[in-house]
């Protein structure tokens, strides 16, 4: 999933660590970088509706994400962060890989980012090659 992440993940957009354990990989998503991210800045549009556009993008790519804010303690605080999980438990590494494909063709859609070329890596030190 990790080499996925590097592959078609948009730089930029997209940050995420090497889970530690268990079966969840969250990505943060830089929201601020979206086209109404402005509208979010104003009050005009809620994070979460913000966030909702982008999980139905990737929905309608062919894949799930789950919401991060789902998993919010605290209902009443301002969220200044958007992160989506996914799970890497129940399917074959080829599938990982087109789901995390579906998902970068997704996030450039919604951010209206053109296909960069890439090289090795997200950009994050997490002491992994």
């Amino acid at each position: 999933m990790l080499a996925a992440c590097d592959e078609y993940l948009p730089r930029g957009l997209c940050s995420w660590k090497p889970p530690m354990a268990g079966m969840f990989h969250w990505i943060e998503v830089e929201w601020t970088r979206h086209p109404l991210a402005a509208k979010v800045q104003k009050g005009e549009m809620s994070m979460e509706e913000l966030e909702d556009r982008i999980w139905l993008r990737v929905i309608e790519e062919g894949t799930l994400l789950i919401k991060g804010s789902w998993f919010q303690a605290d209902r009443g605080k301002q969220l200044d962060k958007m992160f989506f999980r996914g799970t890497f438990a129940a399917a074959k590494s080829e599938q990982i890989t087109e789901a995390v494909r579906r998902v970068g063709s997704a996030l450039r859609s919604e951010f209206g980012v053109v296909e960069e070329k890439k090289e090795k890596g997200n950009g994050v030190t997490n002491g992994h090659a």
